[in-house]
């Protein structure tokens, strides 16, 4: 599980990053701890939670340090992924 945040925090940080200059380290931090999250985890359940925290990272960075503005349809889709992160873990 540590090695699927990790890659969440590195693909959010590589998608908020795009919006600002090109990163090369990123997207190597990112591949890396992808690889050991699908070595560690199942991998129809790390792919979405890998790319909806990703997601969630990077509009929370946008927000914050670009001044991007949130929405109610922005807030409702968080509130979806995470409901959607819920079910697929809880059996």
């Amino acid at each position: 599980m540590t090695y699927l945040v990790l890659a969440t925090v590195f693909s959010g940080l590589t998608f908020f990053l795009v919006k600002i200059v090109t990163s090369k380290i990123y997207p190597i931090l990112y591949t890396f701890f992808l690889f050991l999250a699908f070595s560690k985890l199942d991998v129809s359940k790390a792919t979405p939670i890998l790319y909806i925290g990703s997601l969630v990272i990077a509009t929370i960075l946008s927000v914050i340090f670009l001044k991007e503005s949130l929405n109610i349809y922005n807030i409702a889709g968080f509130i979806l992924a995470a409901l959607s992160i819920f079910l697929l873990l809880w059996k």
